[in-house]
């Protein structure tokens, strides 16, 4: 009994003094028995997850849910994941010409994906089937450019034609400490081109002296454009360079616009107490998108004004505009890697004139009391008065910004954009052109008396 006892205590000993050593190989055990699992420190307790290939912990990070139900994971900080998490619809990928359908959300976030797709071989009965190797493997879409992990992530074929900025889609199992696993004769059919020649000719596309001006249009017909065509590691991989000179696609280089642009499918989005249907590329470019799917913007004679005005969904804490974005109305609680989604007509160079009628939108409540009694608002002060939450708490916003902002709160809108005027100030108008009236015609009484009173001792001396 004691020799069992010893035995036990030293395997536990020995597991935690080799655990990050373990955690980072490929063939690494747990306590489990299972290949590639180990265990990581999450929020202040231990949790089985698959092994990660980067040394130390401290480059995963671990973020939860609004509502707190589920932690989620966004990958490592190295190479975060890309996409808008908190959706509600359906899009779909391919594989082999098959049609998947995945949730809306899908790579936006770390989870097992694949696990229960017939398509992917990873339903009950298949083979590997549900649970097994690269099926219940965690993975995310990632931005190639922005992705510093030791393994380089991979092009995704079932994503073909679905670009990000004008970048196709890469995926990463190593960013959310997984293994990939997936079949090496599937590898070589994507024969896809390295993260840096898609960069570079990004790049490269950015810095082009084409310039041609936003029109707002429709998405390129030609879906292999945003795709790096096969080709070896010296060729420069094509991206949607039209989209990229195409100026404002993809909004300001300050604020760009973010989401999965030529993905198919549809969302759910509020509107007052209804659900409507929108695209599910929606937001992903400068667009209309209000056009085809609003109900107001449907009808044929009385259409609102902003129904034509183009814009695009952003990231809060990577927007450095004049103007501020606003809170999403149509998806509240959307967010992109923990934080809510916003949407902006000046990213896209558009004047916004929905945000202006809309009462309960933070930048319209002019005291502290109604700004915080919206739990996705903040009150800045006096003088950038109330924004988004995430802009004034979570972003680490540059001062000379929010001086900016101050001046849009107290003008109401920005020199060149949105409302000139608040929603009271056109009353102020009208009395202040009473006003100069009854001062003119006072000025202009006082003078003709004071003529009058000047000749009359004149006339008196003849």
């Amino acid at each position: 009994m004691r020799i069992f006892v010893c035995f036990v205590i030293c395997s536990c000993l020995a597991l935690d003094e080799d655990q990050e050593e373990r955690c980072s190989g490929s063939s690494s055990r747990s306590d489990t028995g299972t290949p590639g699992r180990c265990l990581l420190q999450v929020n202040g307790s231990l949790k089985v997850r698959r092994g990660a290939h980067e040394p130390g912990f401290e480059d995963f990070t671990n973020l939860s849910r609004f509502d707190g139900d589920l932690d989620v994971s966004y990958g490592s900080k190295r190479c975060p994941c890309l996409g808008i998490d908190r959706l509600n619809g359906t899009v779909y990928l391919h594989s082999n010409s098959a049609k998947i359908s995945f949730p809306a959300e899908v790579g936006s976030h770390c989870h097992a994906w694949d696990d229960g797709k017939k398509e992917l071989k990873c339903a009950q009965g298949q083979t590997p089937g549900a649970g097994e190797k690269w099926c219940a493997e965690e993975w995310c879409f990632v931005d190639p450019c922005n992705c510093k992990i030791s393994t380089s992530p991979r092009e995704s074929r079932e994503a073909a034609g679905i670009t990000w900025q004008g970048k196709p889609l890469y995926y990463s199992y190593v960013t959310c400490a997984s293994i990939d696993l997936w079949p090496a004769d599937q590898k070589e059919k994507s024969k896809e081109h390295t993260a840096d020649s898609v960069c570079d000719a990004s790049e490269s596309s950015k810095h082009s002296k084409s310039d041609i001006s936003n029109s707002g249009g429709e998405p390129n017909s030609d879906v292999a454009i945003g795709m790096a065509e096969a080709g070896s590691r010296t060729t420069v991989a094509k991206v949607d360079s039209e989209a990229v000179r195409h100026k404002g696609k993809y909004g300001k280089s300050s604020c760009q616009c973010i989401g999965r642009a030529g993905v198919s499918g549809t969302i759910s989005t509020q509107y007052q107490n209804e659900r409507l249907q929108y695209p599910a590329e929606t937001g992903s470019m400068c667009k209309a998108w209000d056009l085809q799917s609003h109900p107001e913007c449907r009808q044929e004679s009385g259409r609102p004004k902003w129904c034509d005005k183009t814009w695009c969904y952003v990231d809060p804490c990577s927007c450095s505009i004049p103007v501020p974005p606003k809170t999403s109305w149509y998806l509240p609680e959307a967010t992109i890697q923990g934080r809510r989604i916003y949407y902006s007509y000046e990213a896209c160079g558009s004047e916004d004139v929905y945000t202006v009628n809309n009462d309960l939108a933070c930048v319209n409540q002019d005291t502290a009391e109604s700004c915080m009694g919206s739990k996705k608002c903040a009150w800045g002060g006096a003088d950038v008065k109330c924004l988004g939450e995430e802009l004034l708490k979570t972003c680490n916003l540059d001062s000379k910004l929010l001086d900016k902002w101050a001046w849009w709160a107290y003008t109401g809108g920005a020199r060149d954009s949105t409302r000139l005027f608040g929603p009271y100030d056109a009353t102020l108008l009208i009395y202040f052109f009473i006003m100069a009236g009854i001062f003119v015609a006072l000025v202009c009484h006082i003078e003709k008396n004071s003529e009058q009173g000047w000749l009359q001792p004149q006339e008196r001396g003849k």
